[in-house]
């Protein structure tokens, strides 16, 4: 707590909040997902069990999983993996941090 002339108030330090931090292959540091995207992830997942498990969704189930089907086409797979090549080869080259 410190006193301010210009303002004439008081002054209280504001906490310094913790990041959680990963670390990518012992030197790049990664944050990792907020509270926003794992309610997202949740809510996904839930929503996921929810159109496989429930009665109510036997109409949605199969055009559900041609859906999952679309996501798993090479060409998309493809591309998800040349960018997690991509990615893994910048963490372990990189040098800062």
């Amino acid at each position: 707590m410190t006193w301010h002339r210009s303002t004439d108030r008081l002054h209280f330090p504001k906490k310094k909040q913790q990041q959680h931090t990963v670390k990518c292959f012992n030197r790049v540091r990664m944050d990792i997902l907020n509270n926003r995207e794992w309610a997202l992830v949740i809510c996904f997942f839930v929503l996921i069990l929810f159109v496989l498990i429930s009665p109510k969704m036997v109409k949605y189930r199969s055009p559900f999983k041609e859906v999952i089907k679309v996501f798993f086409a090479r060409p998309i797979v493809t591309t998800l993996a040349l960018m997690l090549i991509y990615i893994t080869i910048m963490c372990s080259n990189s040098n800062s941090i």
